[in-house]
């Protein structure tokens, strides 16, 4: 008995594979703020969890990166000086011949001639590909991306097609991110699938003659008596209504006209959060030849240490690797049990870098300056006892519970002769009405003037004073504490007029201290001016 893996579950894994890869590395984020994907499905879809919806949002991804990518080779073309190598006005003319030619002769005439013209731009833009991806990381990082997408394609459509080579061959070349990403099933069981698979002409021919007539993929029987009885009735009504003609049946759902106008409208809003929020991951700018550009998050700005970087990019060489040791080892010489453990490769991802460190119970890491002050400590008149009787850290409403004690709190101050000045913790405020439904950081402003302006409509106020925290000291009591709730995975956004956007993910905005400086100097000169009004 030979057992064949389903095509469905291997891409689905695939799936899954890249979304580790890639995990914490923006990909979430430009889903998110696009709007394309809300939170939590974007999350999941990332994780292999939906197949429809992943496959369509790498889809997406990848058509907005490679119109990132080809606009980064126009740019490369006139400074390398290899505008001469191609005829863009003779290859303009033959595409635009492809798309308005009327008849199948005339489009079978002017795609050969394309064809005849398109290697030399292909070996150029490889040779593109190839020099700015040594000079940035980024730039390769993200084309490994375009390469893993492009693979899930492949393997897709030899699905689909019933293409038995480009069913081996997609499968051959995805083993190695099933390593690489610790997929330990597949890991285990694609090498022995291959083999199979590989020698099937002589294990079972007739099988393998079906497999190659494109008889491989799990479809449905178009038989009635395979379906359920109202199938029957199905088919007769549409053989009425001449549904089943091959000139009036209707296509892919993928290549239908609202589903392709839909996808366009999602590729550009991918591509102006890219633009206007985040970054271009091909800019050519930041690729010199002198200092290799650092891999980071282009959302973030987190960068990956360089030896992290540096795994993480050949990761699918390293994959290859252990393929090889692993098919060496356990298939070809059985050196090692084919049943035994598999040890993980362990490639540091994005994730990687905000992950906690769990220890076990009863090992503790303390932190030295502490047990610095507390061994100083001895040599002085301290009871240590009174001192570590004490919170390291407290909250900060046990603050107040001290204050009410001294000062009890009144719901509205009395009426008096003296003015009144109402105090107004800006940080404050702002945590506790978020976004309030504004779409913009103009009408959030607003939102929050109205807020903070309203004692001054009551009785006995005067004057209404704004207090917020400094986020640009350099040292700060607080920066520990800012640090450990994640600030550098916060999404960095740029407040480049009154209509930009208001991130989705609030929190992740407000939890970078970057961003709360440049909110809070937007707030500060818009409630200026609108106090003038």
């Amino acid at each position: 008995m030979i057992i064949r893996m389903g095509g469905f579950h291997i891409a689905l894994n695939f799936i899954a594979a890249i979304g580790k890869m890639f995990q914490d590395s923006s990909i979430e984020d430009l889903l998110i703020e696009s709007g394309v994907f809300g939170c939590s499905t974007a999350s999941s879809l990332l994780k292999g969890k939906s197949y429809n919806r992943g496959v369509r949002a790498h889809k997406l991804l990848l058509e907005a990166l490679l119109r990132l990518q080809w606009r980064a080779f126009g740019e490369w073309i006139s400074v390398e000086k290899h505008a001469g190598a191609i005829d863009e006005d003779k290859l303009v003319t033959i595409i635009q011949a492809c798309r308005q030619s009327s008849s199948g002769g005339d489009l079978k005439v002017a795609f050969y001639r394309l064809c005849e013209r398109l290697p030399a731009l292909t070996d150029l833009f490889s040779e593109f590909r190839r020099q700015v991806s040594q000079q940035s990381n980024l730039f390769r990082f993200w084309d490994l991306y375009i390469d893993a997408v492009m693979l899930l394609l492949c393997f897709i459509r030899a699905e689909r097609e019933g293409s038995w080579n480009l069913h081996l061959n997609a499968v051959a070349e995805m083993a190695p991110f099933f390593f690489c990403m610790d997929r330990i099933n597949y890991s285990r069981w694609i090498p022995v699938y291959l083999a199979d698979m590989f020698f099937l002409q002589e294990t079972a021919p007739e099988v393998h003659t079906e497999f190659v007539e494109g008889n491989h993929p799990v479809a449905r029987s178009s038989a009635p008596s395979a379906n359920h009885e109202r199938a029957a009735i199905t088919a007769a009504t549409r053989k009425v209504c001449d549904l089943d003609n091959p000139t009036t049946s209707h296509s892919n759902k993928e290549s239908g006209k609202t589903r392709v106008q839909r996808d366009e409208s999602d590729v550009q809003k991918l591509l102006s959060v890219i633009d206007d929020t985040i970054a271009d991951p091909f800019y050519l700018k930041e690729a010199s030849p002198q200092d290799l550009t650092p891999l980071r998050n282009i959302a973030t700005g987190v960068v990956m240490p360089q030896p992290q970087a540096d795994r993480l990019l050949k990761c699918v060489d390293i994959g290859a690797e252990e393929l090889q040791k692993f098919t060496n080892e356990r298939l070809n010489n059985s050196t090692v049990s084919f049943w035994g453990k598999m040890s993980k490769v362990n490639v540091k991802t994005f994730a990687s870098l905000s992950k906690a460190t769990k220890i076990k119970r009863g090992n503790y890491v303390y932190r030295s300056q502490l047990v610095q002050l507390l061994i100083a400590a001895n040599t002085r008149e301290i009871d240590l006892r009174v001192v570590l009787s004490y919170e390291l850290k407290t909250t900060k409403s046990a603050l107040l519970v001290e204050m009410e004690e001294v000062c009890p709190a009144e719901e509205r101050l009395p009426q008096g002769e003296e003015p009144s000045v109402f105090i107004h913790d800006g940080m404050a405020v702002i945590q506790m009405l978020k976004s309030e439904g504004s779409r913009t950081f103009e009408s959030l402003a607003e939102t929050l003037f109205k807020f903070v302006s309203s004692p001054l409509r009551q009785d006995g106020f005067t004057k209404v004073d704004i207090v917020f925290d400094r986020y640009d000291l350099p040292k700060s009591i607080k920066e520990v504490e800012r640090l450990r709730r994640g600030s550098s995975s916060a999404l960095e956004v740029k407040i480049a007029s009154h209509n930009t956007p208001i991130p989705k993910q609030w929190s992740k905005f407000i939890g970078n201290k970057k961003n709360k400086i440049s909110f809070l100097k937007f707030l500060c000169k818009e409630w200026s001016e609108m106090g003038q009004r």
